[in-house]
């Protein structure tokens, strides 16, 4: 309650605080005003050293956010989870338990057939290794 009343009676007039933001919207409009001004005028050379930086920044942000996403397979609906983990001991078995290269043999899989579901990717690893193993 203490904090109420020290705030009312301390606090600017409404008349300070319009004041204030008409100064800071007029600040704003003559810096923007400028600017465009600079590239009507074809001098933007002189405030390119300020604006790319800005532009390669965002245009990287957005590459990794797309990456992220790309690179999450959780984010893929997967109806078959127990067909799925079926077919992952099978390719453990086949490859004496190496992840990695059960990692890898997908990621080749992707590469060349881009697109597909996660189940496909398992079972054509599976069908490779053992057309090869014949």
């Amino acid at each position: 309650m203490q904090y109420i009343e020290h705030f009312i009676r301390n606090a600017p007039s409404p008349l300070l605080v319009l004041a204030g933001c008409i100064a800071t919207f007029l600040i704003y409009a003559a810096f923007f005003g400028l600017i465009y001004l600079l590239e009507l005028l074809g001098l933007s050379f002189l405030i390119s050293f300020w604006t790319t930086p800005i532009d390669e920044l965002l245009v990287e942000w957005q590459s990794k956010q797309n990456r992220k996403l790309r690179t999450k397979p959780y984010l893929k609906f997967q109806p078959n989870h127990s067909y799925n983990k079926r077919l992952k001991r099978e390719l453990l078995i086949l490859v004496r338990g190496d992840m990695s290269t059960i990692r890898r043999l997908i990621a080749l899989q992707k590469r060349r057939n881009p697109g597909r579901s996660h189940t496909w990717y398992l079972e054509k690893v599976l069908y490779d290794l053992e057309r090869d193993r014949r």
